[in-house]
């Protein structure tokens, strides 16, 4: 009797396990092709997986979509996300092709993980999408979601009218932590300023925003509607605050560096340039840190001892900063020439603490997959990382280059 258990369980569990084998297959076919060969983010990659790029040409594509759409990796690989942004961007391409595409957003909106795919395809769709406004307003609120919900206040500056309370919402983003949300937040205040009771006084605690892109944003739409030809707007703004704007200016330290790297750098250039960026170093503000950081990538061999300073811009104890960092370094890392230099930063970005900065250093690794020599290396490394951000990243995103 205990064998026959034993072996029921046993038949069981082999068939569980081929089953799964199975699945994965099919969906791994469906995402990477038949090959294996398309391994690219389907936003990026230039060879878009089948059920993305050739939709019309796959026999029953919407019910493989709405299949696709459940698939989590499975028992093998729990957790993968990649099946979810393929089948994604497929509905965003092809939403009136797939009867139940309604019906899956719906579903990822209750989903703190798969949520952060809705947003592009309800701004897309949103008429079509029943319950909407309710999605947004879901989406919005964090405990729903372990996503920054950056992409929100897109949707409703295309679709304002048709989200109730949305000046509410709106009045609720303008106090999110995250800075993207609060830049948002500002285009949505100035297409629909005189739908929104309280829009001069969320724009001026916006103009005083700890962070710079969201202070300019707001300053700058501040100064458009003061002087809005009818002067309709003059009033709503504190003449107090206008003053106080009016005084502020960008960085004379950062306008001199700019002045003096646009020309040829001699020797006295050259000390003036050192002092200018030691100075920037020791400032409190970051976003004049990113700033120089940015413009030295962009001129690296203006600056003398370049790769001094992104090292001392990457002790900076809080982690956002260095992966602000790290993210403007890959962005430009072509712009860095000398290989040992591009090594060595390259290895720093994979040693770090936090995974933002360790998942930038997979994405300078596979743009320089063929010019920096420990880029497969730092990959393969990334590959076992602690952090399953970076694991996903590695695996789905940038395997293909290691091909």
């Amino acid at each position: 009797m205990p064998e026959i258990i034993l072996f029921i369980l046993v038949a069981i569990f082999v068939f569980l396990l081929v089953s799964d084998l199975l699945r994965k297959a099919k969906m791994d076919k469906l995402i990477y092709g038949p090959t294996g060969a398309v391994r690219g983010n389907p936003r990026i990659c230039p060879a878009f997986p089948p059920i993305v790029g050739n939709f019309d040409h796959i026999p029953n594509a919407a019910n493989l979509v709405e299949e696709l759409s459940y698939y989590d990796g499975g028992v093998f690989d729990k957790g993968e996300m990649y099946g979810i942004i393929v089948a994604a961007e497929s509905i965003d391409r092809n939403f009136d092709k797939i009867p139940n595409a309604a019906k899956i957003i719906e579903r990822w909106s209750n989903d703190k993980y798969k949520c952060v795919y809705v947003t592009d395809i309800i701004n897309h769709y949103f008429d079509k999408i029943p319950n909407a406004s309710k999605i947004i307003e879901r989406l919005m609120n964090r405990k729903y979601s372990i996503y920054t919900p950056y992409k929100v206040p897109d949707v409703i500056k295309e679709h304002f009218d048709k989200i109730p309370n949305a000046d509410k919402i709106i009045e609720m983003l303008a106090e999110d932590k995250n800075e993207y949300v609060r830049i948002g937040v500002v285009g949505v205040i100035n297409q629909h300023f005189d739908k929104i009771p309280n829009a001069a006084k969320i724009l001026e605690k916006l103009a005083q925003d700890e962070y710079s892109g969201v202070r300019n944003e707001a300053i700058r739409i501040i100064k458009e509607k003061r002087n809005y030809p009818a002067q309709i707007y003059r009033n709503k703004f504190s003449e107090s605050f206008i003053n106080k704007i009016s005084m502020e200016s960008k960085s004379g330290e950062m306008q001199m560096l700019r002045d003096l790297i646009s020309g040829e750098i001699d020797e006295s250039k050259s000390r003036q340039i050192s002092d200018l960026a030691e100075r920037i170093l020791s400032e409190y503000r970051s976003e004049n840190k990113i700033a120089l950081c940015r413009m030295l990538l962009e001129n690296f061999y203006k600056f003398p001892k370049a790769n001094e300073i992104i090292e001392k811009l990457m002790k900076d104890p809080d982690d956002v900063f260095r992966e602000s960092v790290a993210d403007a370094v890959s962005k430009y890392s072509e712009n860095i020439i000398n290989i040992q230099t591009s090594q060595k930063i390259l290895e720093m970005f994979a040693n770090d603490k936090y995974d933002g900065v360790r998942w930038d250093a997979v994405q300078m690794a596979a743009k320089n997959i063929d010019r920096i020599p420990n880029a497969k290396a730092i990959i393969k490394k990334l590959k076992d990382d602690s952090s399953k951000t970076v694991r996903d990243y590695v695996k789905n995103i940038w395997w293909g280059p290691m091909h």
